[in-house]
């Protein structure tokens, strides 16, 4: 064999091993991608891991929330809620105050109050500020039932409304919180009163029983006049200093009249018409008449009376 020859046989032996080592590799490659795709698939028909645990409570001193400015807007302490406006400035704030009681407010651009809510054990309150501080308006449920507050620049109660058990109130007090006016109507009753500057009630109109009243009283707050409209007619009374009745008129459905009384309670003086017959009647310290003048149908009569009640004189003559 020739030298050509050899070098030829070396070159097609060195191709068949290069052959025989490339269908080795691709079999290993092939045995390595079905290993490969077995895990894959076991991976993915098995079960899912769980995912990692996370903190289920998280403990914090205060919460600040800011916004795109980094302005802080919201802050939740252990004490309450604060939300704050694009200056900074506060505008609501939830708090609990003595007893545990929440209390919830709203402020203006000066953080000035205006608004307050509270509830504890015996009230349920809404208020309303000025921009000074003073409380102007106040409703609110207390024991005795609700009520609502109208107040001066003073923060002073000048009108107040209320519902006590069956008694509806509207009151209405002076600069020294005094009661000055008051109307009430509870069952089938209903009243107007006026007191002086002392809190004394001098004047008073009611409806009762569907009678109306009007009275008047004096300084000590004694009944000085009264006038009254009954079932039988309207009526008057004047009163002296003790209280005690000195005059009074009157209309009814027989007659119509006037009657003075001494101090001492007793009827001196009466004048009645009555069925068209006016009398005038004088009488003495113990009620019996001594003077009389009536007229009736025949005329004219005129009579005096000693204190046994015995005509004394008489016209005309009986």
């Amino acid at each position: 064999m020739s030298a050509s020859e050899r070098l030829l046989q070396e070159l097609t032996d060195r191709v068949a091993a290069l052959e025989r080592s490339n269908r080795r590799l691709r079999w290993g490659l092939g045995m390595a991608g079905l290993l490969l795709a077995g895990v894959l698939l076991h991976g993915c028909t098995g079960s899912v891991p769980p995912p990692p645990e996370l903190p289920t409570r998280l403990t914090l001193e205060a919460l600040q929330i800011r916004d795109g400015n980094d302005q802080v807007r919201a802050v939740l302490e252990a004490e309450g809620l604060t939300l704050f406006d694009q200056r900074g400035k506060r505008r609501m704030d939830l708090r609990l105050v003595e007893d545990d009681a929440p209390a919830f407010r709203l402020m203006d651009g000066q953080e000035q109050p205006r608004l307050a809510f509270s509830v504890s054990k015996d009230r349920v309150g809404v208020t309303a500020l000025d921009e000074a501080g003073k409380s102007r308006l106040t409703w609110e449920i207390v024991t005795q039932g609700p009520r609502m507050m109208l107040h001066d620049s003073e923060g002073k109660a000048r009108v107040l409304a209320q519902v006590n058990g069956g008694l509806a109130e509207l009151a209405v007090r002076d600069a020294q919180e005094q009661p000055r006016a008051r109307l009430g109507v509870a069952g089938n009753e209903a009243g107007l009163y006026l007191a002086d500057a002392e809190g004394t009630q001098r004047a008073q109109v009611q409806v009762s029983k569907g009678e109306p009243a009007l009275l008047f009283r004096d300084a000590q707050g004694r009944l000085r006049a009264e006038f009254v409209l009954d079932r039988s007619g309207p009526g008057l009374t004047f009163a002296d200093e003790s209280g005690k009745p000195r005059a009074a008129m009157s209309v009814d459905r027989e007659a119509s009249g006037f009657a003075v009384w001494d101090d001492n309670n007793q009827q001196r003086l009466k004048v009645v018409v009555q069925r068209n017959m006016p009398l005038i009647g004088l009488l003495d310290e113990i009620g019996e008449p001594r003077v009389r003048l009536i007229v009736e149908e025949n005329g004219p009569n005129f009579a005096l009376y000693d204190t046994e009640g015995r005509p004394v004189y008489q016209k005309p003559d009986p």
